[in-house]
């Protein structure tokens, strides 16, 4: 027996989308967010941003069948969401060692203001 669960996925790149419809082919109820305006328009028609073989055809069916939505908003559904993975980016700091984090912070942020309320 397995459990269907309220999951988002932010950051829509190769690794957050693919887990966003693996996820979604598991039963579970998935909100996709990317807070760029014209990905997430490319893929609610259905186009995804880089090549996998099967991918754009799973989107489909999985909005059609209510377990997948794309958004570029926070607002109204993160209080209602059981799980959260966080695929942002995290580049190479310019001239400097280490990660810029800063999308993650941002990320961080965004949900959780909803979750304290």
């Amino acid at each position: 027996m397995s459990l269907k669960r309220r999951v988002s996925v932010i950051g829509l790149g190769y690794l957050g989308l693919i887990q966003a419809v693996v996820l979604a082919e598991s039963g579970h109820q998935v909100t996709a967010v990317d807070t760029d305006k014209q990905r997430i328009k490319a893929l609610q028609l259905g186009i995804p941003p880089f090549f996998e073989p099967e991918l754009s055809e799973r989107m489909g069916r999985l909005r059609t069948e209510g377990n997948l939505n794309f958004t570029d908003s926070y607002d109204h559904w993160v209080a209602n969401t059981e799980i959260h993975f966080l695929c942002v980016g995290t580049p190479l700091k310019d001239n400097e060692k280490g990660l810029d984090t800063s999308y993650l912070y941002a990320a961080v942020d965004s949900i959780s203001k909803d979750l304290i309320e």
